[in-house]
């Protein structure tokens, strides 16, 4: 009777039957609903994979339900994987920041979330990497565009240096912003309510009331937004309850509260905890609270109403849930890669095929799920192996007896029990056949003869393998593994390798067989290190696949086959080590992951879509939370969990949003392989599968809760069109081609049944809650009430950005054009395109840029929008005036005159003599000039003839000794211990003398250097000969032609050039001298046009071939020095310390450092140092290097380190770059120094 009362004008009550239909008839909500139209897939995908960022509607509708002109203070973001949770969180954190500002409450906004995530959202509300400078204004795009720029910089000034702004910015992140973890979170609550406290004199009244008034003054009016909340679940593990007690405190205590959560899957575990969570959310808005046996009966259903009730639990359920939820579904099908389950490319191996089990684990009666999609479809099922099989049956047998008085009904072991057996059905390691004595292994098990631990997990580890297990935390390492004697001399062997791990494990043989016969990346899971990932690692080692990144990282002490490569995983060639196929390990224990960044790094390098760098991803689960990986093709999944969430999240690690763009579109998919097991006797069933079944019937009631949360969520019908993903709806097939091979030529696109994607039901249609029986939002009136400025400019800045562009290409458009074009390709509200072209034209500090770069106006006469340069005010002008550029006369005009230094001016007077001067002058400046570069060719001589004295003879210099006699010792030694190889024809003799007249070239300063080049190149009046056998001038000319660039590719003709730079100026944008000589012509100066070419060539040729990875991890290169730019310096930089900007190996402070430096060196020369220790100490001692020598000078350490680096550059050592020149450093410097 009261209908006719209800204010639609108003945003409807919490109490609202008809909730979400009313949030629908809003014009600022109906303005953002959920792009669901079917578009042809692959088309689509490749559109979306290379469009702008831009917010999507969803993001903006949160923003604007969770405002502060709206009456909602909590918010649950039920938001699927890729939807982009953190940027829908920043948009209405930024939201509530805009309004503490406007109400100058100075309360910081409080983030709660795990450190890697609290590090993303950090990155997402302002990431200073992908600013870009416009016409000298900054701008960047991300989820809040230039809003942080703005608010820094009001007035629009150009050209504000970049640090600047990212201080200001940073200063107001600082001061609006509070992160902290889970735990941090109760400790603060608890430290602001118990402050100034008298626990012992107080009455607990009292304690109550100073605590609640505590926190009242702490957090009244805060902002909290917590990140996957899930993870404080009023579980019975003691420190989430803490979190979830402290939180609840709170929210009782405090008024008027904001709370916003995120989770992707609300009940992580089971449907109870559903219950905590909304009622948080009722308790912050003052509303009573519901019990878990107001909605589920004893079973987990539904409650159904008894005699007198008028509501079931279902009605509890959505009275309390409704205006906390908003839900949006994840894996785009346009922009995810496609799942691929077992019953696809292997059905076989699936319970389709092989006879499903009918005794429990322990022999009783198997009770049956409903359903059983995931145990039918999705699993896949190996047979156990031979070994693995009498252990595993031994477990069993000793835990039967046990169980027997559980009862009989469906006699289950508990989770506890069955991760025994599930270990072993990872691995089962070889038992010592002196502890088994006579019986068999499967009966010392059962009567416990033998502690069952003794097979599996850490221990059964230990019994098998040595190995150093380090926790100190100066060196934390568990590494160094080699199977026992005992191993060794019994039928267990090398028992990883590839052909015998089948008996002891048949999931890791048949992960084993994938990797050899798949393309692209591959991640496997365990949540067992010992009995999981470590011996998978082995595993792999025995393959030939060894562990990235440095190489005393690999488990084995000594690796037990030569690698292979990626590709083919065929044993490798010498000196082929860039193909080589690596693994990463990923997990939380510092010992086995130091560096989990970098290995993620460059995992997820675009050069790695194919597996080059690393081609198997091991993780573990505190390894995969908050972790994005790319290009996955294969997700192994070793063992089971007792609900889905955690499976779901490992492959959520690899099915991510654009994750895969960088393949083409028919690769662009994941076999997922979870694995189980069935016994010798087929009617058993193994304890993996058990733990399976369970999981989905947990997972069965879970999604008859998550199907209700749709149903009522707060943007049910904007959002409604995502239904439209199923595959009946998106009728569309496409070819896939599967990592192993497999082609799918008619996979079906969209939501597979009985999925989590459809709530494990048959699909995933579901109709919004109401009372009017409305289905489609095309049916709803739209109201206006409560639309104002605020909403309607919320893609302001984005509409206007595309008008501005548009105006880069046309001066006029007719309206309809224009405005069908600014919806290409996604549309926007004719009221907010209205607003954007009125603002243009109505705000004169809006501006828009011409073809031609000048400042104009946006005008609009009749049907048109046109361009209106700032110089004209008639708005009347033709077409032919507003496009055509004023002529201006120029009072003058600057030349730039090509003498920025120095080396160039003297060049050019030596080429171009002063036609006023007298001839007998210009020669006089000619032949000063060739006397000093003969000096300076004589002087090389003579050091070359030094070091050769040394070099001959078996002298032993005096520590105070001229360095070239040092030299030559030096290079003696290297000769004589057959440290230096023959070389592409170049006997060691030869390679020696060559790298001495390089470093001797190296060492000149820049300006002899010149002039040494034109006297070897352009014969300029030099009179030395090439005496004898010392053919100096020919080793010099080596040095240039090998350092020289030649193009054979250039468009017009190819050319040699050599580019020399000015030490004493900084940035090399234009200190460069070139010489370039082109086919059939002499050398020459180069001109700008010549520069063109050459920088082209630099750029691509150079510049865009060498990569950080292509450099050495220790490498030297040459260095001018900084007070006299005239003396060469040679210096070292290792890449693992990032500060420095490398140092001089002389100035490194003693003996021993210099050792380490070379000892260093020297191993990392080898591809696998790990054997090499005692070669290296061999080589070191053959060159008497050791600390103990007297003989040996302090000068010596660092020739050898010089001219190693120097002869493994020569030779291409392990395919990487030792030794860089100065002038290759200079063009590499940006790459170089941000090593």
């Amino acid at each position: 009777g009261n209908e006719g009362i209800e204010n639609d004008s108003l945003y409807p009550t919490l109490n609202d039957p008809n909730f979400s239909l009313k949030i629908a008839t809003k014009q600022e909500f109906n303005d953002t609903q959920y792009e669901g139209t079917i578009h042809d897939v692959e088309e689509r995908a490749n559109l979306l994979s290379n469009l702008e960022f831009e917010l999507s509607p969803h993001q903006n509708f949160v923003k604007n339900y969770l405002s502060s002109h709206t009456p909602y203070n909590s918010l649950l973001l039920f938001h699927g994987l890729g939807t982009g949770k953190t940027c829908s969180a920043i948009g209405i954190c930024e939201e509530h920041r805009d309004y503490i500002k406007q109400t100058n409450t100075n309360s910081k906004i409080i983030v709660v979330a795990s450190p890697t995530v609290q590090d993303n959202f950090k990155l997402q509300l302002f990431n200073s990497n992908i600013m870009k400078s416009v016409n000298g204004e900054w701008t960047i795009n991300n989820c809040i565009g230039n809003k942080l720029i703005n608010e820094v910089n009001p007035t629009h000034t150009k050209n504000i240096p970049k640090e600047k702004l990212i201080s200001k910015i940073n200063k107001i992140i600082n001061s609006s912003y509070e992160f902290m973890g889970y735990r941090e979170f109760a400790n603060y609550i608890e430290k602001k309510q118990t402050a100034n406290v008298d626990f012992k004199k107080w009455s607990t009244n009292e304690q109550m009331s100073r605590m609640k008034r505590n926190l009242k003054l702490e957090f009244d009016n805060r902002f909290i937004c917590i990140d996957e909340v899930h993870n404080i679940r009023n579980s019975d593990d003691n420190e989430n309850k803490r979190i979830a007690n402290q939180l609840t405190f709170l929210v009782k205590s405090a008024s008027n509260m904001r709370l916003l959560f995120l989770s992707g899957t609300p009940m992580f575990d089971n449907y109870k905890e559903i219950i905590w969570l909304i009622n948080i959310m009722n308790m912050n808005d003052r509303r009573g609270i519901i019990k878990i046996s107001d909605v589920f009966d004893a079973k987990g259903n539904f409650r159904k109403a008894e005699k007198g009730e008028l509501e079931t639990g279902r009605d509890v359920l959505i009275r309390k849930a409704t205006g906390y939820v908003s839900f949006v579904r994840g894996e785009n099908p346009y922009t995810f890669p496609y799942r691929i389950y077992p019953d696809l490319f292997s059905p076989e191996n699936t319970f389709n095929n092989i006879p499903v089990p009918e005794e429990n684990v322990i022999g009783g009666t198997l009770v049956e799920n409903k359903i059983d999609t995931l145990t039918k479809d999705n699993l896949f099922v190996l047979k156990v192996g031979s070994y693995q099989s009498m252990i595993y049956n031994g477990i069993i047998k000793s835990h039967n007896s046990e169980a027997a008085d559980l009862g009989k009904e469906d006699n289950k072991l508990s989770y506890t029990k069955l991760q025994e057996p599930i270990q072993s059905l990872n691995i089962s390691f070889p038992i010592n056949n002196e502890y088994v004595g006579e019986e068999n292994i499967e009966d010392s098990l059962a009567r416990g003869t033998v502690p069952i631990k003794q097979s599996i997990g850490t221990k059964g580890l230990k019994s098998v393998m040595d190995y150093v297990d380090d926790r100190s935390s100066d060196n934390m390492l568990k590494g160094m593994f080699q199977y026992k004697p005992w191993v060794q001399k019994s039928e267990h062997a090398n028992f990883f390798t590839r052909e015998n791990i089948g008996k002891y494990s048949s999931k890791m043989e048949h992960i084993c067989e994938s990797i050899r016969k798949s393309k692209g990346v591959i991640l496997i899971y365990s949540q067992y290190l010992d009995g999981g990932l470590i011996p998978m690692a082995l595993v792999l080692e025995s393959m030939g696949i060894t562990r990235y990144g440095e190489k005393k990282k690999s488990l084995f002490k000594n690796p037990p086959v030569s690698p292979v490569d990626y590709k083919t995983m065929e044993t490798l060639q010498k000196g082929k080590t860039s193909s080589a196929a690596k693994y990463a390990m990923i997990t939380g224990d510092k010992r086995l992951s130091p560096n989990n960044i970098n290995e993620i790094i460059h995992a997820t390098d675009d050069d790695n879509k194919d597996g080059k760098h690393i081609k198997v991803i091991l993780i573990s689960m505190a390894g995969s939370e908050g972790v994005d990986l790319k290009f996955i093709r294969q997700v192994h999944i070793l063992e089971p969990w007792f609900n889905l969430s955690r499976p779901e999240q490992t492959i959520g690690r690899a099915v991510r949003n654009n994750s895969h763009r960088l393949l083409p579109y028919s690769e662009r998919n994941v076999q997922i392989f979870m694995y189980a097991t069935t016994l010798d006797n087929p009617k058993r069933e193994a304890a993996d599968v058990s733990v399976y079944r369970s999981a989905e019937y947990k997972a069965l009631l879970v999604g008859n809760v998550t199907r209700l949360l749709k149903e009522i969520s707060v943007d049910c019908f904007l959002n409604h069109s995502q239904t439209n993903f199923s595959i009946d709806t998106m009728k569309q097939q496409t070819r896939q081609s599967l990592a192993d091979g497999t082609v799918l030529d008619n996979y079906a696109i969209g939501d597979r049944s009985f999925t989590m994607m459809t709530d494990f039901m048959q699909d995933g249609q579901y109709k919004c809650v109401n009372t009017k029986n409305i289905t489609s939002i095309e049916d709803i009136d739209i109201n206006k009430s409560t639309y104002d400025e605020k909403f309607i400019m919320i893609n302001s800045q984005k509409i206007t950005g595309k008008i501005k562009e548009l105006f880069k290409q046309k001066y006029f458009y007719m309206k309809e054009d224009l405005i069908s074009m600014i919806n290409y390709p996604k549309s926007y509200p004719s009221t907010q395109i209205y607003s954007a072209l009125t603002n243009l034209i109505e705000n004169e500090t809006e501006y828009l840029i011409d073809m031609y770069g000048r400042n104009g106006r946006l005008i609009n006469i009749g049907d048109y929008y046109m361009f209106q340069p700032v110089e004209l005010i008639n708005p009347e002008i033709s077409l032919f005036e507003r496009s055509t550029p004023l002529q201006h006369k120029t009072p003058t005009i600057k030349i730039k005159m090509e003498i920025p230094t120095l080396i160039q001016q003297e060049r050019l007077q030596k080429q171009t003599p002063n036609v006023v001067q007298d001839e007998k002058d210009t020669i006089a400046i000619d032949n000063e000039k060739n006397e000093k570069t003969e000096n300076t060719i004589i002087e090389m001589r003579d050091k070359y003839r030094q070091a050769m004295s040394y070099y001959q003879n078996t002298v032993v210099p005096k520590p105070k000794d001229n360095i070239y006699k040092h030299v030559g010792a030096c290079l003696r030694k290297m000769k004589s211990t057959e440290f230096v190889q023959e070389f592409e024809d170049m006997s060691p003799d030869d390679i020696l003398k060559h790298l001495l007249v390089f470093h001797l070239v190296d060492n000149l300063s820049m300006r002899d250097k010149i002039d040494v080049f034109l006297a070897v190149f352009m014969n300029k009046g030099i009179t030395i000969k090439d005496d004898g056998e010392d053919q100096i001038i020919e080793k010099i000319a080596k040095y240039y032609t090998t350092y020289m660039i030649k193009s054979t590719n250039s468009i017009n003709k190819s050319f040699s050039a050599f580019l020399f730079y000015d030490p004493s100026v900084k940035t090399n944008k234009d200190n460069g001298v070139f010489y370039v000589k082109y086919e059939g012509n002499d050398w020459k100066l180069a001109e700008t046009e010549d520069k063109k070419d050459i920088q082209l060539y630099v750029n691509e040729q150079i510049k865009g071939t060498i990569t950080k990875s292509d450099v050495h991890k220790i490498f030297g290169f040459m260095s001018y020095g900084k007070t006299d730019v005239n003396v060469a310096d040679y210096k070292v930089k290792d890449i693992t310390n990032t500060r420095s900007t490398g140092y001089k190996c002389v100035d490194a402070a003693n003996k021993t450092k210099k050792l380490a430096l070379l000892r260093d060196i020297l191993k990392q020369g080898y591809e696998t140092p790990g054997e090499k220790e005692d070669e290296i100490e061999e080589i070191l001692r053959s060159l008497k290097v050791d600390e103990k020598n007297k003989e040996f000078g302090m000068k010596e350490l660092c020739i050898f380190v010089e001219f190693i680096t120097r002869y493994y550059q020569h030779i291409n050592k392990t395919n990487k770059y030792w030794f860089f020149t100065y002038e290759r450093q200079t063009i590499l410097r940006e790459m170089l120094q941000s090593i």
